[in-house]
């Protein structure tokens, strides 16, 4: 898979509930991921917890029936080796705006408001700008932008110290464009005096109309001495970094050059050649780091250094495998640095890794641990947890859940569901979901991400509070509040498409002894073609008769492609998008496009094997789509003969293109990651960053729209004929 398998889909094969084609797939992904391995083991785990549970006395003929709707099989999944995997689980909420779509008079699909043309021009003056210097931005508008009166320039400011804007938005500032001749507009701005590194973007003052410049911004770094500083760079390699691995790897060969007694830059250099030139150039990597990390040992052995410095020497050494500089510098950071951060993992590592430790007793020595460095570093509480989890001890498990939460918020519902197997938490957790529904309603327009236009942030909003409300309602149905959990998952499932928030109010409306709304749910769960949930329709054919089952299934069908067609994301590509085949062709990729529903991947080729399974995993997922759409995978780099020897092995070379000159990552706004797209017949791209699970649903639409369209224009010609003299 080029992207890992939702939550959904792995609940669903820890179950036990997949078809036999999605086993293979998520199996095969699970091989390489330990992540999603853990994720599963997870599950299972709570499942297993979940029988556990102190349930009280139900009335009659309560137990039975939810007993009934709970069943749930299983499967072993033996571990394997785990593959260091970069995970952004914060990311999903960035997609999930959607475009109204209108139909008059057939199907027509209208524009969004998010503007890709690369026109435009953003320009800073004086482009170097010092900390705290006042500067003039000048905006050179295309498209729909020029025609306003007055724009609102908006800024992401990073200090040196700030994480990426996964943990959150970052600092976002607003001031206005005004016109200062045709097409453009200008303003004063003056930086301020703590930030290093900033991205722009343009919208209308609605807020509506937003130039991104294709998801990647206009940047400017802070200078200092006549060159970027070295917070500003690494800044912007943490912005690039499973982005743009070239421009993240550009990034910091100037990081090393400009600032060579730097350890970090030597460490971010290391992990993104890595990660560009893949795992067959780690011999001849390490040859160049290993005695990089021998050298900067020699500079540094007897300089005092800042605690971070020191965990990073320590950190790049053991990158390297170079044993003894690595020991070292390990015994380094205990001595001088013990409650640092580095030191913090150290120590923690130690104590989950002692022979012949009873579990209490390394609890014990955790809670030890804390007390003396404090909230440093989020590792330390992840661990503990998990030491607490399995022991089943709830009041400790909630402690470390509160202090990871104080250093990374963002966990919060991640770790709620798991709090959920405790029953004498449930009030604790309920009113966290409490709190964080009214967190998203008091969230104004700065918190708005820096790409998002005010719709699609109003939308992404909505979508996250009716997550919420289908957790609450799951957590209110583990207690045994049936009626109360209906009210808030019907909430949750009055809009959108959501197969775990119907799979939850199904079980609902089944303790409830409710038949019709439970069929109606699970119906929506066995007509979606990415869950192939041949159990829900098994289970609906208990509640219904077949005719009623069947108008059901029928209903469900209708909703799921009028849902799936609103979410659609039309982007249509005005400029040539040109990629090149295999024999050397250069082709429009636009016209590639017409006449048939399309998948489009972006291929990352950062590592060999485990992509091109990834690659197999989508060419066997299409091939058993609906309508018979076409594959087109585009490669982000030149491909050596040994590469397209590979593709060939896997079955896919006939799929690739190569995008030499970056014309399809631009016109797609895809920098250096992996992702899927689909465009209609038309060549109209509908789909942006579609999930395994989305994807069949997405591709079933478009066809069915054609056929609506095809119709319609059948219907025209003969009503055309007919009036003919």
């Amino acid at each position: 898979m080029l992207f890992h398998p939702t939550d959904l889909r792995l609940g669903l094969f820890a179950d036990g509930e997949l078809p036999p084609p999605a086993v293979r797939r998520v199996a095969r992904h699970m091989q390489r991921c330990g992540r999603c391995r853990a994720r599963v083991t997870a599950t299972r785990r709570l499942s297993r917890d979940a029988k556990d549970l102190r349930i009280p006395p139900p009335p009659s003929g309560l137990r039975s029936r939810v007993l009934q709707g709970l069943a749930v099989g299983g499967l072993v999944i033996v571990p394997v080796a785990d593959p260091l995997v970069r995970v952004w689980p914060w990311r999903r909420l960035a997609w999930l705006g959607v475009t109204v779509l209108v139909i008059v008079g057939g199907v027509r699909l209208m524009f969004n408001n998010q503007l890709y043309s690369e026109t435009s021009v953003l320009e800073f003056t004086p482009s170097n700008p010092t900390a705290g210097e006042e500067i003039t931005v000048t905006y050179h508008a295309s498209g729909r932008l020029a025609t306003e009166s007055t724009l609102r320039l908006r800024a992401e400011y990073r200090g040196a110290g700030d994480r990426d804007a996964g943990y959150g938005v970052l600092h976002i500032g607003t001031m206005l464009l005004t016109r200062a001749s045709d097409r453009t507009y200008t303003a004063r701005v003056r930086l301020p005096v703590h930030v290093v590194y900033a991205r722009f973007a343009v919208e209308d003052l609605a807020g509506e109309v937003v130039d991104h410049r294709g998801s990647m911004g206009w940047e400017l770094l802070v200078y200092a001495n006549g060159h970027p500083s070295y917070q500003a760079l690494r800044q912007r390699f943490r912005e690039a970094y499973g982005r743009d691995n070239w421009e993240a790897l550009a990034t910091a060969v100037e990081a090393t050059t400009l600032y060579p007694d730097r350890v970090e830059a030597w460490s971010m250099r290391g992990a993104v050649e890595l990660e560009a030139y893949g795992p067959d150039a780690r011999d001849s990597l390490s040859g160049v780091h290993a005695q990089e990390v021998r050298a900067l040992d020699d500079r540094l052995a007897h300089t005092p250094l800042a605690p971070e410095e020191l965990g990073v020497m320590q950190s790049y050494a053991r990158q390297w495998d170079v044993v003894d500089v690595e020991a070292w510098w390990h015994l380094r950071v205990l001595r001088e640095a013990p409650r640092s951060r580095t030191a913090a993992r150290l120590r923690t590592v130690d104590i989950l890794l002692g022979e012949g430790t009873p579990p209490r007793e390394r609890l014990r020595l955790l809670e030890t641990l804390y007390e003396d460095v404090g909230a440093v570093d989020a590792t330390l509480p992840i661990d503990a947890f998990e030491v607490a989890h399995d022991l089943g001890d709830p009041d400790a498990c909630l402690r470390w859940a509160q202090r990871l939460f104080a250093i990374e918020p963002w966990q919060r519902l991640l770790k709620a569901r798991e709090l959920l197997s405790f029953p004498s938490l449930s009030d604790t957790v309920l009113a966290w979901i409490d709190g964080e529904i009214a967190r998203l309603g008091r969230r104004d327009d700065s918190a708005r991400p820096l790409f998002a236009s005010r719709s699609r942030y109003r939308r992404s909003i909505d979508s996250a509070r009716f997550d919420l409300l289908g957790l609450k309602g799951q957590a209110l149905l583990g207690r045994g509040d049936t009626l109360e959990a209906l009210v808030y998952l019907d909430s949750a499932v009055a809009r959108g498409w959501d197969i775990a928030r119907f799979r939850a109010a199904a079980t609902a409306r089944v303790a409830a002894a409710d038949t019709l709304g439970a069929a109606r749910l699970l119906a929506r769960i066995a007509v979606d073609p990415g869950v192939g949930n041949d159990d829900a329709d098994r289970r609906g054919r208990r509640l219904l008769t077949g005719s009623d089952w069947e108008a059901e299934t029928a209903r469900a069908r209708s909703a799921m492609l009028r849902e799936t067609r609103r979410q659609a994301e039309p982007r249509t590509l005005f400029d040539s998008v040109r990629v090149t085949r295999r024999t050397g062709e250069t082709v429009d990729l636009r016209e590639t496009l017409q006449g048939h529903v399309t998948v489009v991947a972006f291929w990352y080729p950062c590592s060999s094997r485990p992509c091109l399974g990834e690659l197999e995993d989508l060419s066997d997922l299409v091939a058993g789509l609906p309508g018979a759409p076409r594959l087109i995978i585009v490669s982000r780099r030149a491909l050596e003969p040994a590469d397209w020897a590979r593709l060939d092995g896997a079955g896919v070379a006939r799929f690739v293109t190569v995008d030499r000159k970056g014309d399809a990552a631009q016109a797609f706004g895809v920098w250096g990651t992996s992702g899927v797209f689909v465009s209609d017949p038309g060549g109209v791209i509908q789909y942006q960053q579609v999930s395994p699970d989305d994807l069949p649903r997405c591709v079933m639409t478009l066809d069915w729209m054609q056929d609506v369209v095809t119709e319609q224009s059948r219907a025209d010609a003969r009503a055309g004929t007919a009036k003919r003299p």
